[in-house]
């Protein structure tokens, strides 16, 4: 055989060997995750969420959810709508009182009730992230005096988040539970306001101490190593990547941008929350901003933190009520896109840089306020989540006031943002929200 024979014959090898390999590869690719049942000890990889297995979980839909007159009926339903996660609203004032080292009278009682909310949602397939609820004047009398809410946990809040670590994520404790999966903060406020240039770099110190106090100084060891640090920066809202947007130079060009690498020295595994209220941008931004698309608006001023109507500001949240339509008065449908997109890109561009996964903890549309557009707004808002790829998915909220609340997600038939079923079309049409692949929308029916 002459030696071009030769070759070609290997060549001819080489060829049917790659393909094998690659035909081999891409039925691995494929094969079935065997997936942990329910419950499994939950962990970030990249931006994703995964069992025990190491199985990649499709996105957990859910609520905020507080202690209330629920039942195992209730969070049966709730797991019947689709819900897969629960972020389990806690008040601080109802644990402590005057003894910032051991629970009050009251706190022996609110716990008593979180074990039995916590046994409901384990009953009907659901996990948790225990939230303690700050900023909204909930705090125990041995906690006050500082700055912020925010302030007064880092001075005071070591005791009872160790006792909630110990308690729910230590595997020694006989209350432990898999599905308690980790825990976080309600919207940390900055230490003044404007904050400061390094802002970021305050909350990512301040709630590395948290995670410390959780999982031990390096992040090994603790009352609960494996459990996920759910994290913010100011209010959930201030942009983590300052000018993200391309040709952005309206924020500050001397402030710290997040720090994708925050939290490695106390052993990541964590998810970034978002606070997504956003309905759009008033004209104001346009006057503001001149030579600047109205479309532009990302909601945020000089220092990074969004700018409310309410405030003087241009950016317009779901329940303000001069506001009551979406798209908000004079502003098509298309710019609000544009600006929902916006508001969220740079919580899209930080996480893809970090390589962490993102939680849209809140949501909403009050239904006492906003009248008309609902349906397209949650369209709108969940198609400029598709390019952030949240892992979790959150609707604010099922509160203590379901029959007299407009942000309820089931307030009852009698109420008129309600469906035949006594749960609210918004939260109906949420949950039902299929993602579109190709075109990478959420479609809602």
């Amino acid at each position: 055989m002459r030696l071009s024979a030769i070759i070609r014959v290997i060549a001819v090898i080489v060829a049917l060997d790659a393909v094998a390999a690659v035909a081999l590869a891409a039925s691995r690719s494929t094969s079935p995750c065997s997936r942990t049942a329910f419950p499994s000890v939950l962990h970030t990889r990249g931006r994703t969420l995964v069992d025990a297995n190491g199985c990649t979980l499709p996105v957990m839909k859910g609520f905020s959810i507080q202690i209330g007159p629920w039942s195992q009926g209730t969070m049966d339903s709730i797991a019947a709508k689709g819900a897969k996660f629960e972020r389990l609203v806690l008040f601080w004032d109802d644990l402590q009182s005057s003894d910032c080292s051991a629970l009050s009278a009251t706190g022996q009682t609110y716990i008593a009730e979180i074990d039995q909310q916590l046994a409901w949602a384990r009953a009907a397939g659901i996990y948790t992230e225990l939230d303690l609820h700050l900023n909204v004047g909930r705090i125990p009398a041995c906690a006050s005096g500082g700055a912020t809410e925010f302030d007064d946990y880092m001075s005071h809040g070591q005791w009872i988040t160790q006792f909630l670590a110990g308690r729910y994520g230590s595997t020694s404790s006989p209350e432990y539970t898999a599905d308690v999966v980790g825990f976080g903060l309600n919207e940390p406020a900055p230490v003044s306001e404007p904050p400061p240039a390094n802002s970021n770099t305050i909350m990512e110190h301040d709630q590395s101490t948290m995670l410390s106090w959780i999982r031990g100084p390096g992040g090994t060891g603790g009352y609960a190593p494996q459990w996920i640090g759910f994290v913010a920066y100011a209010y959930a809202t201030a942009t983590p990547i300052f000018n993200a947007l391309p040709g952005q130079t309206n924020q500050c060009s001397m402030c710290a941008n997040g720090n994708p690498n925050a939290y490695d020295s106390v052993g990541g595994n964590i998810i970034l929350d978002f606070h997504d209220y956003l309905v759009g941008c008033t004209s104001a931004w346009t006057a503001a901003n001149p030579g600047s698309p109205a479309d532009g608006c990302d909601g945020r001023e000089y220092d990074g933190e969004v700018y409310n109507d309410s405030n003087g500001g241009w950016e317009v949240n779901a329940g303000e009520s001069r506001y009551r339509t979406y798209p908000i008065s004079g502003e098509s449908e298309a710019t609000a896109r544009a600006q929902l997109a916006n508001y969220i890109y740079p919580y899209t561009k930080f996480t893809k840089e970090a390589n962490i996964p993102l939680m849209i903890g809140e949501f909403g549309w009050d239904a006492t306020v906003n009248t008309t557009g609902g349906r397209s707004y949650l369209t709108d808002l969940m198609a400029s989540w598709s390019s952030a790829s949240p892992a979790i998915e959150l609707e604010w909220d099922y509160g203590v006031t379901q029959s007299h609340d407009g942000w309820a997600s089931d307030p009852g038939s009698s109420a008129l943002s309600a469906d035949n079923s006594g749960w609210s079309s918004f939260t109906g049409a949420f949950l039902a929200a299929r993602p579109v692949r190709r075109a990478n929308r959420y479609r809602t029916r």
